[in-house]
């Protein structure tokens, strides 16, 4: 998800761990499962912490956030 470049943001802060992340696209009928997985892992990870996962559209997702890591992952060239 990161090196897709979902995850807009990640903070462990006095209230827990918070994450906003987005979709490729708004109408992607596997939302609610990537954002119920990532609440999952997070949990498993951090048991001590509440975790709040939100689902954020702005800025809009392109595929220039995909990481060079991930456009290897891909099968793509790295841009550098």
């Amino acid at each position: 998800m990161v090196d897709l470049g979902l995850v807009y943001r990640a903070a462990r802060t006095t209230a827990g761990i918070e994450v906003d992340l987005t979709l490729t696209a708004q109408a992607c009928p596997l939302g609610d499962m990537i954002v119920e997985d990532a609440r999952s892992a997070l949990r498993r990870r951090f048991m001590d912490a509440p975790v709040t996962v939100a689902l954020v559209w702005e800025p809009a997702w392109s595929p220039d956030r995909i990481t060079d890591h991930g456009l290897t992952l891909l099968g793509r060239p790295p841009r550098n």
